[in-house]
């Protein structure tokens, strides 16, 4: 498809969706790798769009709108090699113009991430691409706004006083608005960990919190290796208080079913007067029963197989146990199950984050 007719038929949707036209900035889309952008609007593709984006390829575009004013992303076309943890292409979104930044998110696969907000008037895309499989790639409209002059649109923040107090857009005269991302990166001084209790809580339910979600990390990006939990449901969680001196708390709506949303409460104290709250990540062992001791054999036992020397065998499963015994499964994390070199999504529903069951969905 010719690139200005793709952008006329991008506009007319775009003005059905929204019921206003983008800004008449936007005269172009910029379908290339990486760049300066600058100016209150404008649409970006990935290269050789609508055509796949090439193979080993590292994109930076740098996005700039004018002074006093807020970054704005939001994804109209989207389609990047799927990866469950997005390990070969990717697109990553930065609060600043340096990969050093607070990242924003990490995105693959054909789900188109919710809108997208910085925190000053500077973001940064990159987009990564190995010498594999390869999609159509993105179009993203940015737009420069006031920040928090419209409710509906801005949300999340950088919060560094003492205590404070997040909410979702909306809060509490009627639902969250779709399609919004919010990211509240909270910051304490060095010697101090973050409490966060949630008040009120309703977002919209999935057993896996898969559409909407509010999703909690230590530090100030989001790194499934540090996340704390991800909710969902009408059960407030369990208070969380942050390993250090930063918390990310990120709350993701998609484009259909809303909810009334959620308003929490944080505070800083001295980590040593603190007790941490931690989320389980796997059971804890099984307390071993005590066994009687075994008689010696007067016969030298068969050789077993497959034993590294100076291996000794393990005990020998009781008749009707064979039958249930089975090779392990590993699985990554996020739990992906592994099957050869390919990872098989293995939904899992994990209940609470501390033991008292009473908090909501969790999916560690």
């Amino acid at each position: 498809m010719d690139p200005s007719l793709f952008l006329y038929v991008l506009t007319v949707a775009w003005t059905l969706t929204y019921g206003q036209r983008p800004s008449r900035n936007n005269t172009s889309l910029i379908a290339q790798c990486g760049g300066e952008i600058t100016g209150d609007s404008g649409y970006i593709a990935s290269p050789d769009f609508p055509s796949q984006y090439p193979p080993n390829k590292r994109c930076t575009w740098l996005i700039t709108v004018p002074e006093g004013q807020v970054v704005m992303l939001s994804f109209q076309i989207f389609d990047i090699e799927m990866d469950t943890l997005c390990r070969y292409d990717y697109l990553d979104v930065y609060n600043g113009h340096s990969n050093r930044s607070q990242r924003l998110g990490r995105f693959c696969g054909t789900f188109r991430p919710g809108a997208i907000l910085s925190t000053s008037n500077k973001m940064a895309l990159e987009m990564v691409s190995d010498e594999g499989m390869a999609g159509k790639g993105f179009v993203a409209l940015y737009n420069g706004g006031i920040p928090h002059v419209n409710d509906q649109q801005f949300c999340g923040g950088k919060m560094e006083k003492p205590q404070g107090s997040l909410k979702t857009p909306n809060w509490p005269e009627k639902n969250y608005p779709a399609g919004i991302s919010c990211s509240w990166y909270i910051i304490a001084p060095a010697n101090q960990v973050i409490e966060l209790s949630f008040d009120k809580f309703d977002v919209e339910s999935d057993n896996y919190c898969r559409y909407d979600y509010v999703a909690i990390f230590n530090g100030g990006e989001t790194d499934d290796s540090k996340r704390l939990g991800k909710f969902c449901g009408d059960i407030p969680p369990e208070p969380i208080i942050s390993n250090g001196s930063e918390l990310l708390v990120q709350f993701v709506s998609d484009l259909s079913v809303t909810s009334d949303g959620f308003m929490a409460m944080y505070n800083t104290k001295p980590k040593s007067r603190t007790k941490l709250v931690a989320i389980p990540k796997k059971p804890s062992k099984p307390v071993k029963p005590t066994l009687r001791p075994k008689p010696i054999p007067t016969k030298k036992p068969a050789q077993a197989g497959n034993l590294k020397p100076g291996v000794k065998p393990g005990p020998k499963p009781k008749p009707g146990q064979a039958s249930r015994l089975r090779q392990p499964i590993r699985t990554g994390p996020q739990g992906g199950r592994r099957l050869g070199n390919a990872t098989i999504p293995m939904r899992r529903k994990v209940i609470a984050h501390t033991t008292n069951s009473t908090g909501g969905k969790v999916l560690a």
